[in-house]
């Protein structure tokens, strides 16, 4: 009885450890990898959800690079899953721990949001870097910007942007001049060059008589000095066409928006032609017509000369004689010749946009102040003024001009004596004329100008973002636990009971 009793046991035994095995070994492994997924990382359990994206590298090793993530945010913020400003974004790299830097560029909760992110060394052939949402307590922690963006317009600023080109406006009735920096002002929409300092030329006509009572008298050449005043033009401007400034600190291009480009116009632009041959300048409103011109002239104002610069002498004989020779001369009024208008300039390529858009890579706009990322200045432009034109990269116009100034006087009758001690008089009039030549002072050919920064989008490397994950969570408590379908069972006699 005692064997069989042992015998029984030992079965019991076997079926035991072959039950522990077959359930326990699985139950075993879950627990295990389970235990794997989460010791392998989470940047932090506040956040609920992440997406792994690949960004590629098929060069050398990249430094601090700026990659550019395209995503729709808005269908995120719908599903509740971000915030609605995208405060709860969040970027690591690859190590899923190490914060990265970003910056939204033009605002969440769009379908086509742009986010750059730098990652501070992209090896050779790409990495994976992480974004992470899904925290309602989350605050903002991009990279902060308090700068505008800048584009042309042939029509009104949209809603929710400024208007920067009325009355009083940085860009009212001036035009933008890429520098360094932002701000300054300077330049002229009339100017005159004061007065030219001339000298005529000698004397050698005239009618002359060589002789006065038996006396030679003889005419010495001379020339004269004279101030020509330069009168104020109405106006010097260069060819130029009246856009709308706006600014915003989100850059979403909108319909019409007019910015720059080096190469071939990015869709949804096309080429703005209205700016061929011409420079933009800031108004209240869009004219649609060129003003300006490539020359001008001014006008001189009536002139006299100062006295000779040598007088004439008699020779009577052995005696001495004392000259009495003092004139002058009248230039009228004139014309200067043409002076160039156009300063220093570059041609661009100005393109508008059929759409509302993202700037594509290489887009030209202008700004007071460089983004934090995913932009570059533009400084290839600085020193010249922006030129409209089919091609890019010619350069032109002058930074000065002057002008050329001629004039000849009217006939004058110069009374020439010759005095011996206290003798009388011998008298002899001379009749004659003088012209005058010279270049008036240089002048700048900067119209009324503030200085602006142009900046450049970057082009960024390829960027693939893959599917939504989720942390592994811990299983609910059980409820209603039953035996073979019922609860707290009696008289089970299944080995492999469930």
């Amino acid at each position: 009885m005692s064997e069989k009793k042992l015998s029984i046991s030992k079965k019991t035994v076997l079926i035991a450890s072959a039950l522990v095995l077959a359930v326990g070994l699985p139950i075993a492994y879950l627990l295990w990898t389970s235990n794997q997924e989460d010791t392998g990382a989470w940047y932090n359990s506040s956040w609920l959800y992440r997406r792994s994206i690949s960004v590629g590298n098929p060069g050398s090793t990249l430094t601090n690079e700026d990659v550019l993530i395209e995503y729709d945010t808005a269908a995120l913020v719908t599903a509740g899953k971000l915030q609605s400003d995208c405060d709860d974004l969040r970027f690591v790299d690859s190590d899923d721990s190490t914060a990265l830097a970003y910056w939204v560029e033009g605002g969440c909760n769009t379908t086509t949001t742009h986010i750059w992110v730098r990652i501070p060394s992209l090896t050779s052939g790409g990495k994976t870097i992480y974004m992470y949402y899904g925290n309602s307590s989350a605050t903002n922690a991009e990279e902060t910007w308090t700068g505008k963006f800048y584009l042309m317009k042939d029509a009104a600023c949209d809603s929710g942007w400024t208007t920067e080109s009325n009355s009083g406006g940085d860009f009212n009735l001036k035009f933008p001049y890429p520098a360094s920096t932002f701000g300054t002002t300077g330049g002229s929409s009339s100017h005159d060059h004061g007065s030219a300092s001339l000298t005529t030329d000698s004397y050698s006509t005239g009618s002359n008589t060589t002789e006065i009572a038996g006396n030679n008298t003889t005419d010495v050449p001379h020339t004269h000095s004279v101030s020509v005043p330069i009168e104020t033009n109405s106006s010097v401007l260069p060819p130029y066409l009246d856009m709308v400034f706006c600014s915003n600190n989100d850059l979403v291009i909108k319909q019409n928006d007019v910015a720059i480009f080096t190469s071939s116009v990015s869709s949804p632009f096309t080429q703005f032609s209205a700016l061929d041959s011409a420079f933009p300048r800031g108004n209240s409103s869009y004219t649609g017509t060129q003003g300006g011109a490539t020359t001008h002239t001014h006008t001189t104002t009536q002139a006299t000369t100062g006295g000779p610069s040598a007088t004439t002498y008699c020779d009577v004989g052995t005696a001495a004689y004392i000259p009495t020779d003092t004139h002058t001369h009248t230039f009228a009024s004139s014309t200067t010749t043409a002076g160039n208008n156009v300063p220093s300039y570059m041609t661009v390529i100005f393109g508008e946009a059929g759409s509302d858009t993202m700037a594509p890579s290489a887009t030209i706009v202008m700004s007071n102040n460089t983004p934090p990322l995913g932009w570059t200045r533009y400084s290839a432009l600085d020193g010249y003024f922006t030129y409209g034109a089919t091609s890019y990269g010619t350069t032109g116009g002058n930074a000065t001009h002057t002008h050329d100034v001629s004039l000849t006087s009217g006939n004058e009758s110069a009374t020439y004596g010759c005095v011996i001690k206290s003798n009388p008089k011998l008298l002899q009039p001379r009749t004659h004329s003088h012209t005058a030549s010279g270049t008036t002072g240089t002048y700048s050919n900067n119209p009324p100008y503030i200085s602006t920064l142009f900046i450049q989008k970057k082009t960024s490397q390829s960027v693939t973002v893959n599917n939504e994950e989720v942390p592994n969570q811990a299983p609910n408590a059980p409820s209603a636990l039953t035996t073979e379908g019922s609860t707290n069972p009696t008289g089970v006699t299944d080995l492999t009971p469930e």
